[in-house]
């Protein structure tokens, strides 16, 4: 786990996304976050913009980041706040920033920045083995030996289409007999935060937890991409979603404290990493940067209890087809696909315990 610190969000370039403070997805008010703090008058966020967090809570920070060597800036005229967001990433990070310089051409010199400071330098050129963010104005992409991957929701259009999203084993397992929506979601293990945007697709408030901060940093940009879209469908899903860099497990145990049901989610979404599944054939070659970043989690039993702890209405754990069951707990039932399952447990009612 993380030193203690702050459940944050910090925006590289300015948009539509305002910053919010809220414990669940929905209108802005006085609320008390549901990690102990100080409740705060806030501003609603602009319709159609994906909710972003800024808040002082007792919820630990992941660790500095153990691959990540640099945040390198190739934005080609970087604005003054350009560089000031830049800085902001790095120094949440614990990373240097460097500026990739443009070759000289006839006449003139490299480019440099058009406010230097100390926490950033000039740079040229760097060794293709080294893990990398990279900012190049536009996206936020983690870097190594040729390999790349942002979080890009561009692609999902075709799937947000609503004959599409009924097909989705996770839509199909987040439902609940006999209650309608819009309910909410707490994904407790958002990575890249694909599986809760076909959530948002159907209709769903997401709230999402991501504790490792270069991974939420990648969600978060996807995050401010897709709220931008011209896509309808993605602008709309992105808007029901609101990020948090927190660790889940002290979330849930601090929801499990609050006398309000109100604050509490109908469903608790999980997907967590676990060695088998570094191994795996089927992992993506992009996906191993990620992975190289993520730790398996090493208390299923504490995340389960949390869950539970936490008394949402429905517990929805994504797995592999022959993977084993989260803790040990054998599901109610599972929804079943070629490479995946979902296996769906029903917490009893005002229990809150396993």
């Amino acid at each position: 786990m993380g030193k203690a610190g702050r459940a944050n969000s910090v925006h590289l370039s300015a948009g539509a996304a305002k910053f919010v403070e809220s414990p669940t997805a929905g209108a802005a008010k006085n609320v008390e976050s549901p990690t102990a703090g100080a409740s705060k008058k806030v501003e609603s966020p602009t319709a159609g913009a994906a909710k972003f967090v800024d808040v002082t809570r007792e919820v630990p920070r992941a660790e500095a980041p153990k691959g990540p060597v640099r945040l390198v800036l190739t934005s080609p005229d970087p604005t003054g706040a350009e560089l000031g967001e830049a800085e902001k990433l790095a120094g949440h990070l614990g990373i240097p920033l460097v500026i990739a310089e443009e070759p000289e051409t006839a006449g003139q010199s490299k480019r440099q920045p058009e406010r230097p400071t100390t926490r950033h330098r000039a740079w040229n050129g760097e060794n293709p083995d080294d893990l990398v963010l990279r900012w190049t104005g536009a996206a936020l992409t983690l870097e190594r030996s040729g390999q790349s991957i942002a979080c890009d929701f561009s692609h999902f259009a075709r799937r947000l289409r609503p004959a599409n999203l009924d097909r989705e084993l996770v839509v199909r397992a987040a439902r609940i007999r006999g209650v309608e929506g819009p309910l909410r979601v707490l994904d407790g293990t958002a990575g890249l935060g694909e599986d809760a945007l076909l959530l948002a697709g159907a209709g769903y408030e997401i709230t999402l937890l991501e504790r490792d901060p270069v991974i939420f940093a990648l969600l978060r940009d996807g995050l401010r991409r897709a709220a931008q879209s011209e896509d309808p469908a993605l602008a709309a899903a992105a808007s029901r979603m609101t990020a948090f860099e927190a660790d889940s497990i002290l979330w849930m145990r601090k929801l499990a404290q609050s006398p309000s049901a109100a604050d509490r989610p109908d469903i608790i979404f999980l997907d967590p990493m676990f060695p088998e599944r570094r191994k795996s054939g089927l992992v993506k070659k992009k996906f191993q940067l990620i992975h190289q970043l993520e730790d398996p989690e090493a208390n299923d039993q504490a995340l389960l209890e949390a869950a539970f702890a936490a008394a949402p209405r429905k517990i929805v754990i994504k797995r592999p087809a022959k993977g084993p069951f989260l803790g040990g707990l054998t599901p109610g039932y599972a929804l079943r696909g070629k490479t995946i399952r979902y296996d769906c447990l029903i917490p009893p009612r005002g229990k809150g315990t396993i």
